[in-house]
């Protein structure tokens, strides 16, 4: 539902025009000779095609002003207005480029495309913006340049529009170092070419709220990123692997008519920087996860729900991995799903292969794919790359928590028998479906692991030791060709306990 409620771009795009007013104004067309405050600030809004009025205002200093009850004119002739706005050290600085101690407003409101906006405060200081940053057509030499500011910050939005309505109590970041040259949709753009990294200190937004469409609401507690680096092109999946050092998202909510629907208490994650031989380590949990099985309307659903004992779902996961991209060493430690009175759910894996090319040339089969190259023919260009992916290990443990007798009992009343009997007979049919397979060992392991797992309701483990790493594109080949080479290709054993 977040992302539903800013799914209108006209919105988005009409609520940063009114937030970003100020640097808009501040980073248009310098004068030839050098200007600062008031004179520069006038000159900047008429090379934009805007116009600006004011009541009153008093300049402190040459580079200093503050002014109050202010209506701002975009060139498309829409008005906002601000109760009053403070600007210092204001200058202009060399190679076309404005610098700025400090501005501030208060009181900003303006209308969106669909709606109005109000913004109780916007704060930027120490910042320094290349004069052409909203022009047209930049020039290769102009996207090199960079938006920098030690301090943006905007308090008490309100944003209200056709879609739905937002609030949000702070967004702030803290030295932020923004490029405005991004490469996305160029999968093989040279490395030389790329920006550096967008970068920023600290990421922190408060207290988000919404409305969409079909009564639904959804709130936002806070979210926070620190030391983060984000790539301008999708060349080198290294760049990737340190993207942030920590991340948290808490207090998660979505209702329906005003029914809880789903929740999460928090979300963090957390990434350490490559060690001497080049491996990162990232880790993750989720705590607090809350679904409302009775908000399901779907009213099968509900009786299933009923019969089963389930009013809701509550949960939590952890994760651990590391990475390295020289070597291609993907490893999944662990990650763990715990749903309470249902079951756990642990998976683990180790991918050898997958350096830095191979995840380029796997982005680049997904960029031209997603522009309309035919997928086979966009993948089929890369299996020699894909060929260097191997699996050296694979885990998955399945323990049950009560949700095994349950599902038991549930389709065992549907077919006029108990949950027990149900289990007793469960490994003999499936033995009659695997024995269609030729493969009696195989067969022989299924069956008692499945047998124990439902007589115990314990834990139904599915590993692969293989002997040495085996490349997944030849799993994938002999299991298209002859199934019953998997389990010896990549000695795959099923277990329960």
């Amino acid at each position: 539902m977040l992302s539903h409620s800013f799914s209108s771009s006209k919105t988005r795009a009409s609520a940063l025009s009114v937030v970003s007013i100020a640097a808009l104004y501040l980073t248009t067309s310098l004068p030839a000779h050098a200007l600062e405050g008031r004179a520069l600030f006038e000159k900047l809004i008429t090379d934009a095609g805007g116009s600006v009025k004011w009541e009153q205002i008093s300049e402190q200093v040459p580079d200093s002003f503050t002014a109050t009850r202010l209506t701002f004119v975009n060139p498309k002739g829409r008005e906002m207005q601000a109760e009053a706005m403070s600007v210092s050290g204001l200058r202009e600085a060399s190679q076309g480029r404005v610098t700025i101690d400090s501005l501030s407003l208060s009181k900003l409101t303006g209308p969106t495309d669909s709606g109005a906006m109000i913004i109780n405060g916007f704060v930027i200081e120490n910042g320094n913006f290349p004069v052409e940053i909203w022009k047209d057509g930049l020039t290769d030499e102009e996207r090199k340049q960079r938006i920098s500011f030690g301090t943006f910050a905007i308090n008490g939005t309100a944003i209200s529009s056709q879609q739905g309505d937002l609030t949000i109590d702070t967004i702030a970041m803290i030295n932020g170092d923004i490029p405005l040259d991004y490469r996305f949709n160029n999968p093989d753009a040279n490395q030389s070419e790329i920006a550096d990294p967008l970068t920023f200190d600290q990421f922190t937004v408060s207290n988000m709220a919404g409305t969409a469409q079909n009564d639904v609401t959804w709130q936002l507690g806070g979210v926070s990123l620190t030391d983060a680096q984000f790539p301008t092109a999708m060349t080198d999946i290294g760049d990737w692997m340190q993207v942030y050092s920590t991340f948290s998202m808490t207090g998660i909510k979505v209702a329906v008519a005003g029914l809880d629907v789903f929740g999460v208490g928090s979300m963090t994650g957390q990434i350490t920087p490559p060690d001497a031989e080049g491996t990162s380590r990232s880790r993750g949990a989720v705590d607090g996860l809350k679904i409302n099985l009775e908000a399901i309307p779907d009213p099968n659903s509900q009786q299933v729900f009923k019969t089963l004992g389930y009013t809701e779902v509550t949960g939590s996961m952890t994760a651990e991995g590391s990475y390295n991209p020289k070597t291609g060493k993907a490893v999944l430690d662990s990650t763990v799903l715990k749903l309470k009175d249902m079951a756990d759910l642990a998976l683990s894996y180790g991918i050898e292969g997958y350096t830095a090319d191979v995840a380029q040339a796997i982005a680049q089969a997904q960029a031209k794919a997603g522009s309309g190259t035919p997928t086979q023919e966009a993948f089929g260009a890369i299996l020699p790359e894909l060929s260097k992916l191997k699996l050296s290990n694979f885990k998955l443990a399945l323990t049950d928590r009560s949700l095994t007798s349950r599902l038991l009992d549930f389709q065992a009343a549907q077919m006029g028998t108990t949950g027990d009997q149900l289990a007793a007979g469960a490994p003999m049919m499936i033995g009659i479906g695997l024995g269609q397979l030729g493969m009696p060992e195989f067969t022989d392991m299924v069956t008692k692991a499945v047998g124990t797992f439902l007589s115990t309701k314990g834990t139904l483990t599915v590993e692969a030791t293989p002997s040495e790493p085996v490349p997944i594109m030849t799993t994938v080949l002999a299991g298209q060709a002859d199934p019953t080479r998997i389990p010896e290709l990549i000695n795959l054993q099923i277990t329960a306990q």
